[in-house]
């Protein structure tokens, strides 16, 4: 078999990692690998070996012919058929529909934002006209090249070249982007939700501290209105009686009669 070609080299003998994942050698060194460029040369010394083995147990081969000889009595004069320009941007290439300007410039979501900025395309050869939506084709691993431009019906109208290279070069680097975008996005609802719970549990607790229980609440022996008549005269507390207007005229009235009395009767 191809394997035996390959694997049973001299010169990757002391790479040999055994013919399955059950069957290693003792001197296994699992970190310990060979040259590339020594694997890529015996590679295709075992390939060319195996090809030019004779007695191919197949139903071309028959036990006689080898895969060389095979080859080139059926393949080598076939005529080779390639695939077109065309055939490969439209097997190859990935498509979205996005809308061209009157400047002839359009934005592609392939390559998302960064810093708030898209990548910008303009194909000259649609400057001033009134194309409307397209359907533009692009490598995803180029996203800063160039681009090519359909009809909605699929009918080829020119290139496009990134001309605001702001955003990425890849729709792997726009995934990843996203991706992390999103995740930073829950982290935040998640932060400012616990923040809203946490306030509101130390609220909570604040209340408490105001808040005096039935339980511990004690009712006045009597309940006395404040009067102020009242006056304190050390630790004694004083009532003086209110005297009204009345009275006190009657009263003033009478002590100046008996002066009166009083003087006459003394002949003053």
């Amino acid at each position: 078999s191809l394997p035996a070609y390959v694997d049973g080299d001299a010169r990757l003998e002391a790479f040999f990692t055994g013919w399955s994942v059950t069957e290693k050698t003792e001197d296994y060194q699992f970190k310990k690998g060979v040259n590339k460029a020594l694997f890529l040369e015996v590679l295709e010394q075992g390939v060319r070996l195996w090809n030019d083995k004779a007695g191919r147990e197949t139903e071309l081969g028959q036990g006689i012919f080898s895969a060389d000889q095979l080859w080139a009595r059926d393949y080598a004069q076939t005529r080779q058929t390639f695939a077109t320009d065309e055939q490969l941007r439209q097997l190859m290439m990935l498509g979205e529909s996005t809308k061209v300007d009157k400047h002839g410039r359009f934005t592609l979501k392939a390559g998302y934002v960064l810093n708030n900025q898209k990548n910008v395309y303009e194909a000259q050869a649609l400057i001033g006209g009134n194309i409307g939506n397209v359907i533009v084709r692009y490598d995803p691993d180029d996203l800063h090249g160039t681009v090519h431009i359909y009809d909605q019906n699929g009918v080829y109208l020119c290139d496009g070249e990134c001309v605001e290279k702001v955003a990425f070069n890849s729709e792997e680097g726009a995934r990843v982007q996203k991706r992390l975008i999103n995740e930073q996005r829950r982290i935040t609802k998640k932060m400012v939700d616990n923040h809203e719970k946490l306030s509101e549990h130390e609220m909570a607790q604040y209340r408490k501290q105001f808040e005096q229980s039935a339980a511990d609440f004690v009712e006045p022996a009597e309940k006395q209105a404040f009067s102020w008549t009242q006056f304190a005269d050390g630790n004694t507390v004083k009532k003086t009686e209110v005297v009204l207007d009345d009275e006190e005229d009657t009263f003033e009235q009478g002590w100046q009669k008996g002066l009166a009395m009083l003087k006459k009767e003394k002949g003053l």
